[in-house]
């Protein structure tokens, strides 16, 4: 026998008359944290550049952006203690992003 329609609970569609759980995801500022993530990751390339004094901002924003992409993935998928609904997820983003560029600096071929 199929389910009835009522007895199903979707989270992602909110129905009449049901109480909207996700609150500020729904005002507009569902994308907010990812952009600032992403703002974070260019100020971090940034300042990277400018401290080491080499014109390779685009290798510092590959870099990061790469780290910025690991440390998402440690919290969210490996050891699955924070959604994309929290912000501690940013802070991951931006610490393997800044390791990453510590571990680019460091262990680079300066001929």
């Amino acid at each position: 026998m199929p389910a009835r329609g009522d007895k199903i609970k979707d989270d992602f569609v909110v129905h009449h008359g049901a109480k909207n759980e996700h609150g500020w995801r729904n005002k507009g500022l569902q994308y907010a944290d990812i952009v600032i993530a992403a703002l974070g990751v260019l100020a971090v390339a940034w300042i990277a550049d400018l401290l080491s004094g080499k014109r390779g901002y685009f290798a510092a924003l590959l870099v990061a952006g790469v780290g910025a992409v690991c440390g998402w993935f440690l919290p969210i998928r490996v050891f699955a203690n924070t959604t994309m609904d929290s912000w501690l997820w940013v802070g991951w983003a931006l610490g393997g992003a800044v390791l990453s560029l510590v571990a680019y600096y460091l262990f680079r071929n300066k001929r």
